[in-house]
């Protein structure tokens, strides 16, 4: 017979620490109709058909002991700015632990916190023993994710948040030469922006991101100049003054880009668009209803806090402006929101983009070309100052 060596509880606690999860409140109501919760991080999905979900609670947990007898739960997906909320219901010294929070009832009047990433709303259908935790079964009976956020993470003791990778910009060469150019080209952005009293700004290209490096806005500018580090998706229609003048296969390549498939008539109008970048010199976008949801998403694409399904969102929202890039005429109530030209190396390939930002509204396309002359004889200063420096 072989004796097993009795695992140290702590060891164990440790490594399984390793393992990240999820964090939700599991609330309920009491035997005398009082709302209950309970932090959880055993939350798991079971079974689409039929729709199942499980917990498994600490049989020693006094709140468990409360909510033991409750036939139906909600858990609540608790955000990544919920973390003093989560805390908070973790302490045994907070008596109170319901007062300021914001809920409403499901429809079976349990807790739904307003703040919270999602809520599954469930009828205990089964519990097991499981060591000195029990494993409880429950069908799902309604459930909603009305907070596009990210979610709080509880990791090797301590909480955090999930970041997605892929929307996560990495540091690079090219991001830090991007940033030297744009450090040197700062007193010819100064320049431009005390001459046309407009917004200026630098922006680069830097692997699947278009990133404003570099931003000057006069005192009294209508709009709130966009934040240094602002990124938005390089996708058609965006960015087209980096491809314009880099060949068939950039163009291609950018076209490919698109979150959904381009059909004949659209790929053809971002390719005449690519054509009046290259003939004008310089590209145009003007303003549309959407672009306040836009600067939204790319706001928390920038601080690594948007979604996954809010970069999709985000990728959607510009895909559909195609008729707000490169215009053939500019309409007499339009209002341009942003004017670049490119600025080049020594090889002649576009590095940076220098831009004007949210233009007066009724200017005539003969003063944007006037402008757009201006910034083509700073940018090649700028091409001619700063691309032999090391």
């Amino acid at each position: 017979m072989s004796t097993e060596t009795p695992l140290d509880p702590q060891h164990f606690r440790r490594v399984m620490g390793h393992y990240p999860t999820g964090v939700v409140l599991a609330t309920a109501l009491d035997q005398q109709g009082d709302p209950i919760g309970m932090v959880v991080g055993s939350f798991t999905s079971v079974s689409l058909d039929p729709p199942l979900v499980a917990y498994l609670p600490t049989k020693s947990s006094g709140t468990y002991a409360r909510m033991r007898h409750a036939t139906h739960l909600v858990f609540n997906v608790l955000s990544a700015d919920q973390t003093d909320l989560c805390r908070r219901f973790a302490s045994r010294a907070v008596t109170d632990k319901w007062t300021g929070v914001a809920w409403h009832p499901s429809a079976n009047g349990l807790p739904i916190l307003d703040e919270a990433v999602a809520w599954i709303e469930g009828e205990v259908q089964q519990v097991i023993d499981a060591g000195d935790h029990d494993l409880v079964f429950l069908r799902v009976q309604d459930l909603a994710a009305p907070n596009d956020t990210l979610p709080l993470v509880f990791f090797q003791g301590g909480y955090g948040r999930f970041s997605p990778r892929s929307l996560v910009m990495p540091p690079g060469q090219d991001m830090f030469a991007q940033l030297r150019l744009a450090e040197r080209a700062r007193p010819v952005l100064e320049s431009l922006g005390e001459e046309t009293n407009l917004e200026s700004g630098l922006l680069g290209q830097i692997g699947s991101d278009l990133v404003l490096l570099a931003s000057a806005a006069p005192l009294d500018a209508e709009v709130l100049p966009q934040s240094l580090g602002n990124r938005l998706p390089f996708i058609p229609p965006s960015g087209s003054v980096f491809v314009a003048w880099a060949g068939e296969a950039a163009a291609d390549h950018w076209l490919s880009l698109a979150p959904t498939p381009l059909d004949d008539a659209l790929r053809a109008h971002l390719r005449q668009n690519l054509e009046r970048v290259r003939e004008r010199g310089y590209s145009i976008v003007l303003e549309s209803s959407q672009h306040a949801a836009i600067d939204r998403d790319s706001a928390a694409l920038s601080a690594d806090r948007l979604t996954p399904a809010g970069h999709r969102r985000l990728q959607t929202a510009i895909a559909a402006l195609a008729d707000s890039y490169e215009p053939e005429t500019l309409p007499a109530d339009a209002r341009v929101r942003v004017l670049t030209v490119p600025v080049r190396d020594s090889a002649g390939r576009v590095v940076i983009g220098l831009q004007l930002r949210n233009l007066p509204a009724g200017l005539t396309q003969a003063a944007i070309d006037t402008l757009a002359q201006r910034m083509q004889t700073l940018a090649l200063r700028v091409s001619e100052t700063c691309m032999g420096a090391d």
